[in-house]
């Protein structure tokens, strides 16, 4: 004890000291995470929470540190206070990534992405769920039942216990991820009477047909080995002599320049260590300008810490020079984004972080913070990612691959492969290209394959009007660029109409008040004059014919309106702002008048259409969507997947709409008689009908009763044949009769019914055509229609995709987000209570509300509280829950969940039960008594067996593969691509005919007439992506150079950057003057500045909430910058958002309901 006094006795000297000489220095105290200056307010501390609801402070306001406020607040004299710019501390909710905080020891850090957990499980693969939260360790941690886990290495199982990784009846991809003697066999580690061979291992004898990691077949021997790390990609492990891609990144301990600090490493001799801790910095200055230094390492502050000696700081802010003193900027402002420094990146668990510095339009530089899932590169400063998907049916059914993720998309995505896709859908195959649930003869006519869509690029316009190919029964894309050209719609149809504006070389080709660009003339913010015509307002700036700048003539001048050019308009956000020139007589100057409505700016015409404004989508025209704009305006708005009214004309039969409640539904079936629609239906004014008594089809036997009333499809009425109908299940039957002995029969009580048949009684039990169990969907509007729980899609109540509450009904948990009955979306009530028994399970009393808590508290005496785990008592007393099963096997709870410690629970990897519908095909699943097995489904042998190129034959069933393997004897083949024959022999796609490079792909050659892949790449010089230098070929076949394509962005297409002379596709970059430059994004002007599209307001202001809500107060005019900023008290602050209020004091934006 007598040490410890005298370490902290100690310390506190030390730091009084520090403390002393920073006084000294700056005149003041500077406490917090980064260096600079703050204004303290005094804020409500009685009782103050988290989001999570947890109590931080004392009961009486009083803390003790940062960490006992609430998030964003600091701790000063014991009291809760909110500084100039919010502070953080790491171990919460809502701690900004990359934002430097404080840890719970006092000691500064940086935010990373905090995951919540109980189970190692929960986490992603290689790290350990502690103190709650998912963590990165000194020893990776694997899980057994999740993808990733090394064959050979320990794991931890969900279901309690230590495994092996790979063992019997492990998760598998291939034969690479099970142990040595067991084969992958429907997607489980099985002994086998084959060996099969991975070919990734050192034991794969050279010559053998092996399976890769990715489950694609190969030849042992062909490919690279290894020793380590090393030897392979930044990144990657070497796992049995290959390189492979590992859950948590591995990188080579001898190239400090490219191993980050902490991470895990291999020597060149196979060692596995830990990179070195670099020394990053020693003082502010060796950092990127507006990053500070904090123990060695160079981080992204609260708010940017500037060094005086570099390029971008601002004028008369403070800075630290080189020597750590304390200076003034100067006026040394930044040009481009590498005045600022180069990025830097952070490596946390498979999470990696990048800052990019940034030059602002002050000529200050910043800091773009960002994170994803990949690995860091510390000598590029940039992370690399592997995209989860890259078309939809790389994703769940029902999720949409946007970005390289799966997600839930407003419209549901649809796989045209996969089980669960609702005949006649529309949906997309593994190759990208468009079809219909429902079989695999795919398209029939060019109105199943989509309606025309059109882009605008630049100032080009491509249309794609895609056809159907009745051969193949594939939808093709029909792709067509008009050169300076608009997307217009025309008599109902998208178009391309040639732009009619006046072309032009320099501003004086223009009506008066307009300037030149790209070719054409346009209205701009601020008017742009000639010097040389009428109309130059005396002593304005001008351009002369020959472009050079001059000053308009004090004499002449407009005669007339028409003397002064056109009216023109420009968008900012929804808004339309039309100027319309008119001549002063008196003074013959020409003048401007502005007018803004809600609309969209024509520019070529210089007029405003305007926005419809709507609640749902059903007040919209047909194929529109009603959405909430930036602004918090909802309007109606064409979007590239049109949207449809369930109750309005023009519904496409069979395709998912909205009702007048904004509830999803099913656009009706036209029909012309019973056998358009679905068994027992009747066509009653073209829509199918459920009618009193049921109509049959005369021409489907099958599902025709005999002597029941049918009619053909002509509509002619007759009677179904007295014949005996063969069956497998009921499903084989008309809705109601019974399989027996293998004959259809009528009965009078059915007891089974048919799940996959649109007349199954909601909530009766059913079994589908692979005698699978469930229950008969139950019909519903939104979310309140369904058990509390449940989510209402496609007109019909799940449990398969994700929880959906009803904000009425009991069980809503506290602050979820919710359904109203009328379909609007809100947050559920907090409950008034006296313990943790008055709320829903899972949530504690605290100050007499149910509030969210982590961990979760369980009430010891409802049901659904796990066996074993701490629980309160009605009395607020702990105990522990009963052990009281609900379930004993996964077949006991909903389809997807598994059975643990006797409670139904979430997991991730699904697991499913092999007698319920749901159970995917090959899937693997359990059954009552927990024995293993497999879903029932199709097989093949090849890939020529499966229905699309591109997919592959896993396991004996058609699945997705990265990269693709094709079917050489069918279309699409694509050039130098792996592909099987029917026999299953690999071989290589033939390629295009070709007479030079440039009929090829860029980075293709041309050999012996056929385009293929080469080493190294040979590229077109007149192609885009040729790099400025690089060796090419032009389109005569002689050898070249690429020449220089840009010298800034503005020379390239839009959403092109120029990058050492050549463009480069991205989406951060733009150009401020070419059409496509989103309002209030960043772009470049002609001259290489940094701006903002859009341009802003102008007006004068004082404090943010003077401007427009978004904009910035800067030196007393509103801008646009960057990033939006928000104003507390106007419509449009995201909740929970740093703001201002009218004062000028920081904030957050307060929390409200989400919008329908």
């Amino acid at each position: 004890m007598a040490r410890l006094l005298k370490r902290r006795y100690t310390l506190f000297l030390g730091l009084m000291l520090t403390l002393g000489l920073l006084v000294g220095i700056t005149g003041g105290c500077d406490c917090g995470g980064s260096p600079g200056t703050e204004t303290i307010t005094e804020t409500n501390t009685e009782n103050p929470t988290t989001d999570g609801g947890e109590v931080v402070a004392e009961k009486d306001g009083t803390c003790t540190q940062r960490c006992d406020c609430p998030q964003g607040q600091e701790c000063r004299d014991s009291k809760c206070v909110i500084l100039d710019a919010p502070v953080y501390c790491c171990d919460r909710d809502q701690c900004p990534i990359g934002k430097a905080c404080l840890n719970a020891d006092g000691s500064n850090g940086s935010c990373d992405v905090r995951t919540p957990c109980k189970h190692n499980c929960e986490c992603s693969q290689g790290l350990a769920c502690e103190k709650g939260y998912c963590t990165k360790t000194s020893k990776i941690v694997y899980c057994c039942e999740q993808s990733g886990c090394p064959a050979g290495e320990q794991c931890e199982s969900i279901r309690g216990g230590t495994k092996t990784c790979g063992s019997e009846g492990s998760p598998c991809v291939s034969a690479c991820g099970c142990v040595a003697g067991l084969a992958c066999v429907n997607g489980q580690c099985t002994k086998s009477s084959t060996t099969v061979y991975c070919c990734d291992n050192t034991n794969c004898p050279e010559g053998q047909v092996c399976e890769t990691a990715k489950g694609e077949r190969g030849v042992c021997g062909k490919i690279k080995k290894c020793n380590s790390a090393c030897d392979c990609p930044t990144g990657q492990a070497c796992s049995n002599g290959r390189c492979v891609v590992s859950p948590v990144p591995v990188y080579c301990c001898d190239k400090p320049n490219s191993c980050p600090s902490g991470q895990a490493c291999d020597t060149a001799d196979g060692r596995r260590q830990t990179c070195p801790t670099q020394t990053e910095c020693t003082q502010h200055c060796d950092c990127a300008q507006g990053q500070f230094c904090n123990k060695g390492a160079c981080v992204v502050g609260t708010s940017p810490v500037y060094c005086c000696d570099k390029a971008g700081c601002p004028v008369r802010r403070s800075c630290f020079t080189k020597n750590g003193g304390v200076g003034t900027c100067p006026d040394k402002k930044c040009v481009k984004d590498t005045d600022c420094g180069a990025p830097s990146c952070r490596q946390q668990g498979t999470q990696c972080t990048t800052a990019v510095p940034r030059c602002l339009d002050d000529g200050s530089c910043s800091n773009e913070v960002s994170s994803s899932a990949g690995s860091c590169d510390p000598a590029t400063g940039k992370c690399t990612t592997t995209a989860q998907c890259k078309v939809d049916c790389d994703c769940p059914q029902g999720q949409a691959c946007s970005n390289g993720a799966c997600g839930i998309a407003n419209i549901v995505k649809y796989c045209c492969d996969k089980e669960g896709c609702p005949k006649g859908q529309a949906c997309s195959r593994t190759d990208g290209s468009a079809g219909v649930c429902g079989g695999t003869t795919g398209c029939r006519s060019n109105a199943e394959c989509g309606k025309t869509s059109c882009q605008q690029l630049g100032t080009d316009c491509a249309l794609n009007t895609p056809t159907c190919d009745v051969a193949t029964g594939k939808c093709v894309p029909g792709a067509q660029l008009v050169r300076n050209a608009d997307c217009k719609t025309q008599n109902g149809q998208l178009t391309c109409v040639p732009r009619t504006g006046v072309v032009c070389k320099t501003h004086c080709d223009c009506p008066q008040g307009q300037g030149c660009s790209s070719g054409q003339c346009i209205g701009g913010t601020f008017p742009t004059y000639c010097c040389d015509k009428a109309g130059c307002p005396t002593k304005q700036a001008c351009y002369n014919k020959d472009g050079t700048p001059g000053i308009c003539p004090g004499v002449g001048g407009c005669k007339t309106d028409q003397d002064c050019g056109k009216a023109s308009c420009r968008q900012s956000g929804t808004t339309c702002v039309v100027t319309k020139p008119t001549c002063d007589t008196t003074t013959g100057t020409c003048r401007s008048s502005s007018a803004a409505s809600p609309g969209v700016c024509d520019p070529n015409t210089g007029s405003c259409t305007p926005l419809t404004p709507c609640q749902v989508h059903c007040d919209c025209p047909q194929g529109q969507a009603c959405a909430t704009t930036p602004f918090g305006i909802r309007v109606c708005q064409q979007v590239s997947t049109p949207v449809y009214c369930c109750d309005k004309a023009g519904c496409p039969s069979s395709t998912a709409c909205f009702d007048k409640n904004n509830a999803r539904g099913t656009c009706p079936i036209t029909c012309t008689s019973p056998c358009d629609c679905n068994t027992g239906e009747d066509c009653v004014s073209g829509r199918c009908t459920v009618t009193p008594n049921p109509a049959y089809c005369c021409d489907d036997p099958q599902k025709c009763p005999a002597g029941a009333v049918c009619k053909d499809k002509s509509g002619k009425a007759g009677t179904c044949p007295q014949t005996q109908r063969p069956c497998k299940n009921v499903c084989d039957c008309v809705q109601g009769e019974a399989c027996t002995n293998n004959v259809c029969v009528k009965t009078s009580n059915p007891t089974v019914f048919c799940c996959e048949q649109p007349s199954c009684p909601a909530g009766k039990a059913c079994v589908n055509s692979l005698n699978q169990q469930g229950t008969c969907p139950v019909p519903c509007k939104n979310d309140c229609s369904c058990t509390q729980g449940q989510r209402c899609v496609n007109g019909t109540c799940t449990s398969s995709s994700g929880n959906g509450y009803c904000c009425t009904k009991s069980g809503c948990p506290a602050n979820f987000s919710c359904t109203n009955p009328d379909g609007s979306r809100n947050r559920c009530p907090t409950q008034k209570c006296n313990s943790a028994c008055d709320c829903n399970q899972g949530e504690d009393c605290r100050n007499g509300q149910c509030t969210r808590v982590f961990p979760a508290v369980y009430c010891c005496s409802k049901t659904g509280c796990p066996q074993g785990q701490s629980c309160k008592n009605a009395q607020n007393t702990w105990g522990t829950c009963p052990n009281v099963n609900t379930c004993s096997s996964p077949c006991d709870c909903p389809q997807g969940q598994d059975c643990f410690k006797g409670q139904c629970i979430q997991v991730f990897p699904s697991i499913y039960c092999c007698s319920k519908v749901g159970c995917q095909p090959g899937q693997a699943c359990y059954d009552s008594n927990n024995k293993a097995g497999v879903c029932p489904g199709s097989q093949c042998t090849t890939s020529c067996d499966c229905p699309n190129q591109g997919q592959s034959c896993v396991r004996g069933r058609c699945a997705s593969s990265n990269p693709r393997i094709y079917c050489c004897s069918k279309p699409g083949c694509q050039s130098g691509q792996s592909c099987e024959d029917t026999n299953g022999n690999l071989s290589v796609c033939p390629g295009a005919q070709c007479k030079t490079a440039c009929d090829c792909n860029q980075g293709e050659d041309c050999r012996n007439g056929q385009c293929v892949r080469s080493s190294p790449a040979v590229y077109c010089c007149s192609k885009t992506a040729c790099r400025a230098g690089q060796a090419c070929v032009n389109t005569n076949g002689t050898s070249g150079t690429c020449p220089v394509q840009c010298k800034v962005d503005c020379d390239c297409p839009q959403g092109n950057r120029c990058s050492a002379g050549t463009c480069y596709p991205t989406t951060t970059a733009y150009c401020c003057s070419k059409a496509g430059c989103p309002t209030g994004r960043t772009c470049t002007t002609t001259t290489g500045q940094r701006s903002v599209c859009g341009g802003s307001t102008g007006q004068s202001c004082k404090v943010r909430c003077d401007c427009n809500q978004g904009e910035e107060c800067v030196n007393g005019r509103c801008q646009q910058g960057p990033s939006p900023v928000y104003c507390c008290s106007k419509a449009g602050c995201p909740s929970n958002f740093v703001c201002q209020d009218s004062t000028g004091r920081t904030s957050f934006c307060p929390t409200t309901p989400p919008a329908p």
